[in-house]
């Protein structure tokens, strides 16, 4: 009788196992099937050869673009009278080297990569001392930080500078400069 019981666990142990590689043969037509979509690279010189890297090829490396706040000295035509002049450093304003310039009203101008842009004010609040432009592509965000008076008709601030693209900052530098008539 333990002879049976013996034949007959082997068996099963056997059938068990005959079904096990026939899931396994499954799992890996299912795995050659993702490898087809979805690459595996599997770097050369690692210790440990398991390691692979997923390369989805719908996606391709972006090359990242340097973006820049330039200073620039040629006012444009649109900048005349009641203005604010925003330098990076104060040899930037002896030097009348502007990093942001506006009207007083809703145009500003900045330099991106040495091209002026020109943003359109979308919002700021009365008593408040945030500005946020736009010009459809970046958001700009001036923040005063520090006004006082110059004695005249004008002001002297100090505050940020933020490019903005989406969620990234692309710039974000202190100012100081004037704002006057």
């Amino acid at each position: 009788m333990n002879k049976l019981f013996s034949i007959l666990f082997v068996l099963l142990l056997i059938s068990c196992n005959s079904k096990n590689n026939s899931n396994d043969n499954k799992e890996v037509s299912t795995s050659n099937s993702e490898a087809q979509q979805n690459p595996k690279i599997v770097t050369k010189g690692d210790s440990n050869s398991n390691k692979s890297l997923s390369i989805d090829s719908a996606e391709k490396p972006k090359e990242a673009v340097k973006i820049s706040l330039n200073t620039f000295s040629d006012l444009p035509k649109e900048i005349e009278g009641c203005s604010c002049y925003f330098y990076l450093s104060k040899k930037d304003r002896k030097e009348e080297k502007y990093i942001f310039v506006n009207d007083f009203a809703k145009m500003a101008f900045v330099s991106i990569n040495g091209k002026i842009e020109k943003f359109i004010l979308k919002e700021h609040q009365e008593g408040s001392d945030i500005y946020l432009y736009s010009n459809g592509t970046y958001d700009l965000k001036t923040k005063i930080t520090k006004k006082g008076s110059d004695g005249a008709e004008g002001s002297n601030e100090e505050g940020i500078i933020t490019l903005i693209k989406g969620a990234d900052i692309l710039f974000e530098k202190n100012f100081i400069g004037s704002c006057g008539c």
